[in-house]
């Protein structure tokens, strides 16, 4: 939870205060923090519970729930509020008591936005508590809101201090934005190899894009077993990118037999993760079948206009 909660507080940090399309609470595979457990995935019933007994991620988890629906029942944004509130009531008093799990989690939502306008002040505050009493989750988030200078000066020397301090405890998010920032230079010179390691080791933790971006590195250098198999571990953690890149390559018959089936369902899903460019692409073969459809239709006119002549 709190690692996914990690990637959506740095989206909203980087879009400068503007109004966040909601994104959806990935459900994780480990176990969280004594305050941060989480119900079972998809069990209404279940995060109900954690979330009266006091479990933050449960109300987060499910805010999330009630915001998307299924196929079983309507989406519910007022219960979705609610229980994002009871989640950020419980993240702020746990805070104060110096709960750096709390802390870390209070600020992320004050960014995200749930329920409530975003608070880069109040999220600085929360996440250096947090840093402070231990959490990296917080000092991840305390180092981004440095690196844009949202609610604190910006200051990118101590957002790479905080970023490799949390990295260096284990934090896969911060890895994973050290080696986005050594991959374009940003604060520190430009060194591809160093972005491949840092992605490398935030894959291990866990972090899906960071898993993606492994695979576009190594699709890059022409190796595509590897570029498959980072790319298949990041599609199945949810990462768009990674099912949209291993789609790609069952299209194009790249480092697997060629499946265009298999190649479109993968694509289909890395649009339904939020991916850009399986969208994109998704569009374009879309419009192409639409013209080999009316080209296919203008022959057969043609065709039956000569008979009609003979």
């Amino acid at each position: 939870m709190l690692r996914t909660l990690g990637l959506l507080a740095t989206i909203a940090i980087t879009a400068c205060g503007s109004t966040q399309k909601r994104a959806a609470v990935a459900h994780p595979g480990k176990a969280a923090p004594s305050s941060l457990r989480i119900c079972k995935a998809g069990d209404l019933t279940d995060c109900r519970g954690q979330c009266d007994r006091g479990e933050i991620s449960s109300c987060l988890y499910l805010s999330d729930l009630y915001a998307r629906g299924d196929k079983a029942r309507k989406a519910d944004p007022q219960a979705a509020t609610q229980a994002a509130k009871r989640g950020r009531q419980l993240a702020q008093a746990r805070c104060a008591a110096n709960d750096g799990a709390a802390c870390a989690a209070s600020a992320q939502l004050k960014l995200m936005a749930i329920g409530d306008k975003q608070d880069f002040a109040g999220a600085a505050a929360d996440a250096q508590r947090g840093c402070d009493a231990g959490s990296t989750m917080a000092c991840f988030t305390l180092a981004a809101l440095h690196q844009h200078g949202k609610g604190v000066a910006k200051n990118v020397a101590r957002a790479l201090r905080l970023y490799r301090q949390a990295c260096q405890a284990g934090e896969g998010n911060a890895c994973a934005q050290l080696g986005s920032m050594a991959a374009t230079g940003d604060g520190v010179a430009k060194d591809r190899e160093r972005a491949l390691a840092l992605w490398t080791k935030a894959c291990k933790t866990g972090v899906a894009n960071a898993c993606a971006k492994v695979g576009t590195v190594y699709a890059q250098k022409n190796k595509p077993a590897e570029a498959m198999s980072y790319s298949a571990v990041a599609c199945k953690a949810g990462s768009g990118r990674g099912c949209t890149n291993l789609g790609a390559m069952y299209l194009l018959g790249s480092g697997t037999k060629q499946d265009v089936k298999i190649g479109l369902q993968l694509t289909y899903r890395g649009c339904q993760l939020g991916d850009r460019v399986a969208c994109q692409r998704l569009a374009s073969l879309a419009a192409k079948a639409k013209a080999m459809e009316q080209d296919k239709g203008k022959s057969k006119a043609k065709k039956r206009r000569r008979r009609r002549r003979g």
